[in-house]
């Protein structure tokens, strides 16, 4: 993974943030962080810590280990497809998690949408990487997560409180995360126009293990040319298949 750009705008930001006496006081009010330039590199500070930026892209590894990762959109929506899938589940399961102090013990916080079966949502905590060849159905590399889901419209059914005391403040169901930038009529209008899509980026749910419209029970396979006298045929095009 790629480190990310050092003295950016994004980690000028960081810098002043961790310097806020609110920050300070949740932690150590007393830290402050180490000049220099690789200490600058890292964010370490006085107190003993550290963090750095990596991007999925680029193949650059770091030989640091960590206490805590956060993974944050490993996926673009643009590139969600499932070869991106299993490259991001062989980064996790073979790179990443050999990336901390205490091997037994991983602290991971993953913060995404939700893309489609077998993104890393389902690789860590969900139903598991999608087959290969080489590897067949295997289920998530954690069970332990405890994961905070907000869809865009309420479903009371699937709110729950989490282990830090967080629990959704809406009341009805369809009722929007963000009013102000995600009216309801806006969110009805969009999951008209994307269909079986908007279920996974804006309601975090993925319950398909095939295509939204051709599924998998449907489709049969010939290992020999069959008669197709009298078949009805149908062209496709843009098709992504899962598995």
């Amino acid at each position: 993974y790629k480190q990310a750009g050092v003295f950016g705008h994004e980690e000028r930001r960081r810098r002043k943030l961790l310097l806020e006496p609110k920050i300070r006081a949740l932690t150590r009010p007393d830290y402050d962080l180490v000049r220099g330039e690789k200490a600058a590199m890292f964010f370490q500070n006085t107190a003993g810590g550290w963090m750095a930026s990596f991007s999925p892209a680029g193949g650059i590894t770091t030989g640091e280990h960590c206490k805590l990762m956060a993974l944050d959109d490993l996926v673009k929506a643009s590139d969600a497809t499932p070869q991106v899938f299993r490259d991001i589940a062989e980064l996790i399961s073979g790179t990443l998690l050999s990336r901390f102090k205490d091997q037994a013990d991983p602290q991971i916080m993953h913060v995404a949408q939700r893309l489609g079966v077998g993104d890393p949502a389902d690789v860590l905590y969900g139903n598991g990487p999608l087959p290969t060849p080489e590897r067949k159905d295997e289920g998530p590399l954690f069970n332990d997560f405890e994961v905070l889901s907000i869809p865009a419209g309420y479903d009371p059914k699937r709110s729950k409180v989490t282990v830090l005391g967080f629990k959704d403040p809406r009341t009805y169901e369809g009722e929007s995360f963000f009013a102000a930038r995600y009216p309801e009529e806006h969110l009805r209008a969009k999951k008209k126009a994307m269909g079986s899509a908007y279920f996974e980026q804006y309601d975090q749910l993925v319950s398909r293990t095939s295509g939204g419209i051709f599924q998998r029970e449907g489709v049969e396979v010939w290992t020999h040319r069959p008669d197709l006298c009298g078949a009805m045929g149908a062209g496709l095009t843009d098709c992504t298949v899962h598995g």
